[in-house]
């Protein structure tokens, strides 16, 4: 994961390098159902939908470049309201395999964009 941290921070060099337009893509990749089998919180019938997305920025400056980012988004009702929580971050990855392989895994653990930011610098560190 010492790779994915490299590629961020060259990718944040890029980004602040003389002025580049990018030109972003929202892709839905899946989505995971919390409900009250997985959170004591909630009550038989209450469920939280997260919705995760890849994200795809192109870069357009000495040639074309894609770099990667995901994106989660949790709905769930409360007090008959639906409410929305996310969170998105963008330009973390250079290969879309990498993207996807990380896509699975917070799938798989059903992160919330709250714990979004923890679980990359955890995975990172491994």
């Amino acid at each position: 994961m010492l790779e994915l941290l490299a590629n961020m921070i060259y990718i944040e060099y890029i980004l602040t390098k003389e002025g580049i337009s990018m030109n972003n893509i929202k892709e839905l990749y899946g989505e995971a159902i919390i409900d009250s089998r997985d959170s004591e919180e909630l009550n038989i019938g209450e469920r939280i939908k997260l919705e995760y997305y890849k994200t795809i920025s192109k870069l357009f400056a000495n040639g074309n470049r894609e770099t990667y980012g995901i994106g989660i988004v949790k709905k769930y009702k409360d007090t008959k309201k639906e409410k929305i929580e996310s969170r998105e971050i963008n330009n973390i990855l250079l290969e879309e395999k990498q993207t996807e392989k990380l896509l699975k895994i917070l799938i798989n653990n059903k992160v919330t964009p709250i714990a979004l930011d923890d679980v990359l610098t955890d995975l990172i560190r491994a």
